[in-house]
Order: structure tokens, then C-alpha cells, then sequence
């Protein structure tokens, strides 16, 4: 066995036209399922650049997840997400993930719940509801971030088979 050719003996072409002939050859043809706030999407051939943050505000004109900081430490963009617990089949967790980092082809198979999806101006949720009888925002900025962790917090404290909410370290993990 012959020792490998030299790297002068080759001829090369710039990194980021090989990783966009990678990408490219990847996607050339790619569905994504997921549901958004209760409703099927079916996206061909979407950008594989794109996060969940830029799909949902501008894709779909969801304004209530803000982009903020854009390094995950806020939490304006805070979103949820519905998946099935591997501890329990018969149980759904609720994830509260940042939408400015979390990459949109991380979705498929999952429910994205944004806040809109939470309640209307006319009809809000319970959570939204006493958020603004209680005075519980300062500017609104980032209140609906703060709402959707909330919201999976008591998501995930709630046993439908015992019909209780248990809040304990482990439920907040």
C-alpha cells in the first residue's frame, strides 16, 4: 500500500464551496413535518440555515417570540415544545427552548407551541391573563418568553393520571 499523495499534488478548492456542494448534495430535496401552534407544516426544501426564531416570525408573522439578546441568556424567544417522554409513552414533556438557537430542522416530529398559540387578545390563557391583571410585566418585551416557561413548568407539573400538580426538582430539570 502506497503512502497517501501529497497535498501539493492536489489540487484544491475553497472550504466554503466544498460545505456548500456538502449542503447542497444534503438537501436537494428535504420535507420537514412538524405542528405549529396546533396546526400541520409541511415545509419543502426549507433553508437549513434557518433557526426556529426565523422560521416563526418570518414565515409565519409570529411577532409574540422576540428576538432579544440572540445568545439564549434573555429568553424573549422562549417557545415550547411538545415531545414524547422516553421515561413514560403515555406522557407528553414540555420543553421550553430558546427559538434564536434552536435549529429549525430540530422540529420534525415535534409541536412548537408559541405564545399565540397560548391565547388571543380575546381569548387569553390563564398565564397571560393574570401576567397583565397582576402587573407581572414591566416594558412586555419579554413577557411572552417569561409566560411559555411558565407555562411548560406547570405543563410538566401536571400528572393526568392523578389529576395533581407536583412541583419538585425534578420536575424543573
Amino acid at each position: 500500500m502506497g503512502l497517501p499523495v501529497s497535498n501539493s499534488e492536489v489540487d484544491s478548492i475553497p472550504a466554503n464551496a466544498a460545505l456548500h456542494a456538502i449542503i447542497k448534495s444534503t438537501y436537494t430535496s428535504s420535507v420537514l413535518q412538524f405542528y405549529l401552534n396546533g396546526r400541520r407544516v409541511e415545509l419543502q426544501n426549507p433553508n437549513p440555515h434557518w433557526t426556529l426564531l426565523d422560521f416563526i416570525r418570518s414565515q409565519r408573522g409570529l411577532k409574540g417570540t422576540k428576538l432579544g439578546c440572540g445568545e439564549g441568556g434573555c429568553g424573549a424567544c422562549t417557545v415550547v415544545l411538545q415531545v414524547r417522554d422516553r421515561s413514560n409513552s403515555r406522557r407528553i414533556k414540555h420543553l421550553s427552548v430558546n427559538a434564536c438557537l434552536y435549529p429549525l430542522v430540530g422540529v420534525v416530529g415535534k409541536h412548537v407551541i408559541t405564545v399565540e398559540g397560548l391565547g388571543s387578545v380575546d381569548k387569553p390563557h390563564p398565564l397571560q391573563e393574570r401576567m397583565g391583571k397582576l402587573h407581572g410585566s414591566q416594558c412586555g418585551f419579554c413577557t411572552p418568553g417569561i409566560v411559555m416557561s411558565l407555562y411548560s413548568i406547570i405543563r410538566n407539573a401536571y400528572d393526568p393520571e392523578t389529576g395533581k400538580f407536583s412541583l419538585s426538582e425534578t420536575t424543573l430539570k
